[in-house]
């Protein structure tokens, strides 16, 4: 993670600016994912783990990261 910023940020950056195989969960991520797995009451890391298998290295990180 970069020195000052939050989960999110640091994963958005290094995800579309530095084409590293990061994740980034806000709330719309949150709300797609819960929609999509029908959970009702997930942890947040839970979304993390869902969202960080999602960028897997057979994609382009920043793409993967825009579409969700």
């Amino acid at each position: 993670m970069y020195h000052g910023l939050g989960p999110y940020t640091a994963g958005a950056v290094g995800s579309i600016a530095f084409g590293i195989n990061s994740a980034a969960v806000d709330a719309n991520v949150i709300r797609v994912q819960s929609r999509l797995m029908a959970w009702r009451s997930a942890k947040e890391q839970e979304h993390w783990e869902l969202a960080e298998s999602l960028v897997d290295g057979k994609r382009v990180p920043g793409d993967v990261l825009a579409l969700v």
